[in-house]
């Protein structure tokens, strides 16, 4: 080695890396990859679930509302049956109110009776023309004519009246019978004779008052028969008594 030189000095071998370079004490740093995942964080994959089993959770669900919604139902029929009967009551109280407003009827109405005097006594304004609603069960097969407008007039069909009604020359003097002399002025056509089965037959009587009737009832009050009570348009309604001046 020449003058000035600097001496490098030498390692023992055992300190030596297989370059024969100096081994230095830093660490170099740990080796990522993009596309390798360290180790001890390989996701594991989802547990498959059971479809059956998700479908028999459902369909049970189904069938314990459906259940549940048939249990209210039934629940709720004797108490909307109860609250239609009473209503039937009080339509047929306003229709009574009105008629007891008629004070004459004109000579073209006085041989017409039951559904065709509702109909002429509405077009005539006799009757007021919302009336049309209240001339159709709670709980029959019939559905309510248009209220005609101003200047306009009402048809009323067999669907559009489930109530028989007086002949026009005798409603005032109808109206004026009470006690033992009072009569039927409305009640259930014979479409509509069994909408109540439960309750008989909703009538209004000439005094005003509004009520069910029995054919037991009417058997022990006026001697109806249940023959004559099966046969409401062909052996009462004109017929007899309390029903011989109420018509379809």
């Amino acid at each position: 080695m020449g003058h000035g030189a600097t001496r490098v000095p030498r390692l023992p071998p055992n300190e030596r890396n297989p370059l024969n370079s100096p081994v230095s004490d830093r660490q170099p740093p740990p080796y990522s990859s993009p596309t390798l995942r360290p180790y001890g964080l390989v996701e594991q994959p989802e547990p498959v679930r059971d479809k059956k089993s998700n479908y028999g959770r459902i369909a049970a669900i189904l069938v314990f509302g459906t259940f549940a919604a048939v249990i209210l139902w039934l629940i709720s029929i004797p108490k909307i049956s109860d609250a239609r009967h009473k209503l039937e009551l009080k339509q047929l109280g306003d229709v009574a109110h009105a008629l007891y407003a008629i004070k004459t009827v004109p000579p073209e109405l006085a041989e017409v009776r039951g559904r065709e005097f509702y109909e002429g006594a509405i077009n005539r304004r006799l009757l007021p023309p919302e009336i049309v609603s209240k001339l159709v069960s709670l709980n029959g097969p019939d559905s309510p004519a248009s209220t005609p407008k101003p200047r306009e007039t009402v048809e009323l069909s067999s669907h559009n009246c489930s109530y028989t009604g007086p002949q026009g020359n005798a409603i005032t003097q109808l109206l004026q019978q009470k006690g033992p002399y009072r009569r039927v002025v409305m009640t259930f056509n014979a479409a509509n004779w069994h909408n109540y089965p439960d309750h008989g037959v909703a009538v209004l009587w000439s005094d005003g008052e509004a009520q069910w009737l029995t054919q037991e009832e009417a058997q022990d009050e006026w001697g109806i028969t249940e023959e004559e009570w099966r046969d409401p348009a062909g052996k009462l309604f004109g017929k007899k008594a309390p029903f011989e001046f109420t018509h379809e």
